[in-house]
């Protein structure tokens, strides 16, 4: 499976207003698949925030950024929902 994801947006012009996608990454650092999610998240070191978008279609599904988190490095997925040690 080839998965593409946009990085860049068009470059501002002198004739137009030029404003940045929401979902537009300032030096995207990691990705992080959650195959059972269908979520494929993209951590954005510069904006500060975690990005995923539907692994299936790319279509943007939330951002993360939590003001203590400050810049984002990398990102990790465990199916791991805390359960799993209470039931024993």
């Amino acid at each position: 499976m080839l998965i593409c994801i946009p990085i860049h947006s068009p470059p501002p012009t002198f004739s137009t207003t030029y404003r940045r996608s929401p979902v537009a990454f300032n030096v995207p650092h990691a990705l992080a698949l959650a195959q059972e999610k269908n979520l494929l998240c993209v951590a954005d070191r510069e904006n500060s925030r975690v990005q995923c978008f539907r692994a299936s279609s790319g279509e943007f599904v939330r951002s993360i950024k939590p003001q203590e988190m400050g810049r984002v490095y990398s990102v990790a997925y465990s199916s791991y929902d805390g359960e799993e040690n209470a039931k024993k």
